[in-house]
C-alpha cells in the first residue's frame, strides 16, 4: 500500500518481443482519479533478466536503450546471475523494485541530499549504487555506501544520417529553468524556420529512431539543461543522444570535465552569445558539421549503453 495514492494493480502490457515484457502501474488518487505510471520493464536472457523500475518518459527511454544493449550483451556473454532489479532515479516507481537475485540502483534525482531519502522510503535496499555522476558518487562514498560510477549514455538508434538539414529546433517540453529559455530557446522561438518538437503533453510521441531521424533534419538544436543536473554535474541521456546523432548542439554553459575527454565551445550564457553563436555556425555550416561528426564517433565508441552495460554486468559478475 502507499501512504497517499493507494496501490490498485499491475496490468502487465502487450509486447512483439518474447523478451521484453512491460508493467504498468494503476494508483488510485483521493476515491475518483486513476493515474498510471510506467512501474517496470522486464529484459529476460537464458540465465539473466533485468528488470528495470521507473517512470517518466526520459526514465523510459533510458529503460528501451540499456534493455536492449542488455539482451544484445546476453547474446554471447550471459552472465547467469538471475534476476537483477534496477530501479533507475527517484520517482514514482523507483522505490518499488521487487527483490531480486542483485538489487541495484542507478542514482540520480532532482536535487541533492536524495540518497537517504530514496534509501528510507524504497521497498528493497539496493546492494549497489551506479551513480550517474561523480558528484553522486561522492555522496554515496561519504554515506559509505558501495557504488560506481556509472554515467547516462546514448542507444545505438542515435547516429548521423544523410538527411537535407534546414533550420533550428528544440524538442521536450518548456518546463525548465526560466533563465535558460531565455538565453537559448526565446531569441529564436518566432523564427519561421525554428520548430519545437513534443512542446506539448498531447503532441505525438516520437520513437527513438523519430527523434533522431528529427535531430537529422535540423541544422542546429538546443538542449535546456535543468538545474538539478548542473548541481549534480549530471550530463543527461539527451545530450548523449543529440551528439550522437552528429547535430550541432548548443545548451547553457556546463561543466563536461568529469565526463567527456573533449573541450565542448557549443556552451553560452547569455542570449547575445546564443544569437552569436547560431550565426557562427550558420555561415561556416561545413566546418561545424565535421566539428560534431567527430563528436558522434567520440560519443558512438565510448558512452553507449552497450559501454554502460558491458561496465555493470562485469562488476556483477566478479564483485
Amino acid at each position: 500500500m502507499l501512504s497517499k495514492g493507494r496501490f490498485d494493480q499491475v496490468q502487465i502490457e502487450p509486447q512483439t518481443d518474447p523478451k521484453i515484457q512491460t508493467a504498468t502501474m494503476y494508483i488510485l488518487i483521493e476515491e475518483q482519479q486513476l493515474i498510471n505510471h510506467h512501474y517496470y520493464t522486464r529484459f529476460m536472457a537464458e540465465e539473466t533478466e533485468l528488470w528495470c523500475f521507473g517512470c517518466g518518459l526520459g526514465e523510459q527511454a533510458i529503460i528501451e536503450q540499456l534493455g536492449k544493449s542488455f539482451l544484445d550483451y546476453c547474446v554471447d556473454n550471459d552472465p547467469c546471475l538471475g534476476k537483477i532489479m534496477l530501479a533507475m532515479g527517484n520517482n514514482a516507481t523507483s522505490g518499488m523494485p521487487y527483490r531480486g537475485d542483485l538489487n541495484v540502483w542507478y542514482t540520480w534525482s532532482d536535487h541533492k541530499g536524495f540518497i537517504p531519502e530514496y534509501l528510507n522510503r524504497a521497498w528493497i535496499t539496493p546492494s549497489l549504487l551506479l551513480c550517474a555522476s561523480r558528484e553522486i558518487e561522492r555522496e554515496a562514498q561519504e554515506l559509505g555506501l558501495p557504488s560506481i560510477y556509472l554515467p547516462l549514455a546514448t542507444g545505438n538508434d542515435f547516429q548521423p544520417l544523410e538527411l537535407l538539414r534546414k533550420g533550428l529546433g528544440y524538442a521536450g517540453n518548456p518546463i525548465k529553468p526560466n533563465d535558460q529559455y531565455e538565453t537559448l530557446i526565446n531569441p529564436f522561438v518566432n523564427r519561421a524556420d525554428f520548430e519545437w518538437k513534443s512542446k506539448h503533453g498531447t503532441d505525438k510521441y516520437l520513437s527513438l529512431k523519430e527523434l533522431n531521424a528529427w535531430y537529422n533534419t535540423k541544422q542546429v538544436v538546443f538542449g535546456m539543461i535543468a538545474g538539478h543536473c548542473r548541481t549534480l554535474h549530471l550530463i543527461p541521456n539527451r545530450m548523449y543522444e543529440t551528439l550522437a546523432s552528429g547535430t550541432p548542439f548548443i545548451t547553457g554553459r556546463y561543466d563536461l570535465e568529469d565526463t567527456f575527454d573533449f573541450k565542448y565551445p557549443y556552451m553560452t550564457d547569455s542570449r547575445e552569445e546564443t544569437v552569436t553563436l547560431v550565426d557562427q555556425i550558420l555561415a561556416d555550416y561545413p566546418r561545424h558539421l565535421k566539428q560534431f561528426a567527430e563528436y558522434s564517433k567520440n560519443v558512438r565508441e565510448n558512452h553507449t549503453f552497450d559501454v554502460r552495460i558491458k561496465t555493470l554486468m562485469e562488476h556483477l559478475r566478479w564483485k
